[in-house]
């Protein structure tokens, strides 16, 4: 069985280029950078495919939007 690995994707306020970053939290390493927030597509082409387990109850998404 393959090991589950944690992802996070940050913005870096500081940043202007590539703001956002999808970071593997299984091994503290910088995966890639996005100009935009990256899409679930965006992000399976570099990770593989994605799973959601938090409770969708529980589940906060904050989003802004210049």
């Amino acid at each position: 069985m393959e090991k589950e690995q944690i992802f996070l994707v940050a913005l870096e306020e500081d940043e202007e280029e590539f703001p956002y970053v999808l970071i593997n939290l299984s091994n503290a390493r910088l995966v890639q950078n996005y100009e935009d927030i990256p899409t679930i597509e965006q992000i399976e082409s570099w990770i593989g495919e994605v799973k959601i387990v938090a409770p969708s109850n529980k589940l906060t998404l904050h989003l802004n939007f210049s």
